[in-house]
């Protein structure tokens, strides 16, 4: 598994940044809008029942020192939530514990974290809504660079802040290069033990410009250190109170960087939702990076955009239609989603003679009186394989869905089929909707959502649950990569909170 390789004795290792257990405290990283809460979705993807040690380690800025660890068993295939609060399984942190955790196990093991700032129990904040998803980073995915492919400084509003974790305790540097690679600014942080967290926010660097509506507030980030590094980033409004919105994804090492990166999901208007992708040239010379797009519904090509000179460790922004910003290739002549414009759903494979790193921020337009974003981060074509592993899906559960969304990114026809393993039901999908064989040419991709209400079979009867999928291709040199999104279902539910996702574990 690539991301927890074992070998005979050796522990699997995650790195779980961003973490706090704040009731009604500061919260994480001193975001606006309080009540912020984190919990670790930590899955035994091993043969065996998995021995688990949750080890919170306070940040670097925090005063917190008497912290416990938590030691459980996991099944084999089960996963465990670590959360804090009354309904939670850490008592041993107090309120307004700010830090990161390491997790580790006998078995090869897979985590997601959570943060959230919405009330449940004695956790969140009333009004708040503010939810992202981010993957724990293996021993595997540690690197002594890392790098963002969006910075913004108080750019429109938005603020994006890091959170940089050491395996050993070290020193961190940041490079903000902004406006169109043009500008840099530079700021750095010290741990003092090992896996400890470092908070960065762009506004901290010396002369860095804060509070616009142009290009001189928008860039990309590269953190460099002498001991190996994991880092999530969280964009959010610069104020909010209570917040409403969250997004969050890792950072880039050097084995992300591909002169292809794959993208399983572009939008425009497509049932409200439209994305945009940030694209970050990591190389060492001005490049030219070219976005082409699939239909999902198997028609060729859907169009092509280049985008040229860009300079080194500057980021270009596509945007698929108009939405009162600008227009693209999907737009229309009204701002917004309106039933006129053109929908669109598919994928994208971005091409350049240099390497990159993408990300994709989503936005709800459609949503009424309700701001709704998320991100996730776009793969290397390189990183596809025959199988990706998705720890937590939803089926109609507490009025939530999740869609999985897999892209072939191999050169030939791929047949898919999802194995779905929930608390109490397990069943195989290996037709679509109208019960044909699932299919994919070359750049194509495909969506498992609502599975047990909107496709043939017998799959209604695993409603109203949750687990783990597991999404297995067939076909000479099959390669796909995929993501996890999860909403509200159409029927309702918890309609008011944000949007989650994150990025499937290729193995």
């Amino acid at each position: 598994m690539k991301n927890t390789r074992l070998v005979a004795s050796v522990v699997g290792v995650l790195l779980i940044g961003a973490m706090t257990v704040a009731a009604q405290g500061a919260g994480i990283m001193s975001l606006p809008g309080g009540g912020w809460w984190e919990a670790s979705l930590v899955m035994n993807a091993g043969s065996e029942t998995a021995n688990v040690v949750f080890n919170p380690i306070p940040a670097a800025d925090s005063g917190d020192t008497d912290v416990t660890t938590t030691e459980v068993t996991v099944d084999q295939g089960a996963a465990l939530n670590f959360m804090p609060g009354q309904y939670g399984n850490l008592p041993s942190l107090d309120d307004g514990f700010k830090g990161s955790a390491i997790v580790s196990a006998d078995q090869p093991i897979l985590a997601i974290g959570s943060v959230a700032n919405n009330q449940i129990g004695d956790i969140g904040v009333s009004g708040g809504r503010a939810a992202a998803q981010y993957p724990g980073i293996s021993q595997e995915g540690l690197a002594n660079t890392l790098s963002f492919p969006v910075v913004k400084s108080d750019y429109k509003g938005k603020t994006t802040t890091f959170f940089i974790q050491t395996v050993e305790a070290g020193t961190v540097n940041v490079t903000y290069t902004m406006n169109d690679g043009t500008v840099t600014y530079l700021d750095d942080a010290t741990t003092t033990v090992d896996g400890q967290m470092v908070t960065f926010t762009p506004a901290d660097a010396q002369n860095m410009p804060v509070g616009c509506t142009d290009a001189t507030c928008l860039g990309a980030a590269e953190f460099s250190s002498s001991v190996p590094l994991a880092g999530v980033y969280v964009e959010h409004n610069t104020s909010d109170s209570p917040a409403q919105i969250l997004l969050s994804t890792r950072g880039f090492t050097p084995d992300d960087f591909d002169t292809t990166v794959v993208n399983p999901v572009v939008k425009s208007c497509w049932k409200g939702r439209t994305t945009g992708v940030q694209i970050a040239n990591v190389g060492g010379a001005t490049s030219t990076i070219t976005f082409t797009m699939a239909k999902q519904d198997g028609t060729a090509s859907a169009g092509e955009v280049v985008f040229e000179d860009v300079l080194p460790g500057a980021s270009v922004t596509f945007f698929p239609g108009n939405h009162g910003l600008f227009d693209g290739p999907y737009g229309g002549a009204t701002a917004g989603c309106a039933d006129n414009m053109d929908e669109f759903l598919g994928s994208a494979t971005i091409t350049s003679d240099q390497n990159m790193v993408a990300i994709v921020n989503e936005n709800d337009f459609a949503a009424a009186g309700t701001t709704k974003q998320t991100v996730f981060a776009c793969f290397p074509q390189k990183a596809g394989t025959g199988a990706v592993l998705f720890p937590l899906v939803k089926e109609f559960y507490n009025g939530n869905t999740t869609g999985v969304q897999i892209m072939n990114v191999g050169a030939g026809d791929v047949t898919l089929s999802a194995d779905y393993v929930l608390q109490n039901n397990t069943f195989t999908v290996a037709e679509d909707a109208s019960d044909a064989t699932i299919t994919l040419g070359a750049g194509e991709a495909f969506t498992f959502w609502g599975v047990t209400a909107y496709w043939n079979g017998d799959y209604d009867a695993y409603t109203s649950d949750y687990g783990a999928v597991t999404v297995e291709a067939t076909g000479t040199g099959a390669m796909i990569v995929g993501i996890a999104q999860e909403a509200e279902s159409p029927t309702g539910g918890l309609s008011y909170l944000d949007t989650k996702n994150y990025e499937g574990f290729n193995q």
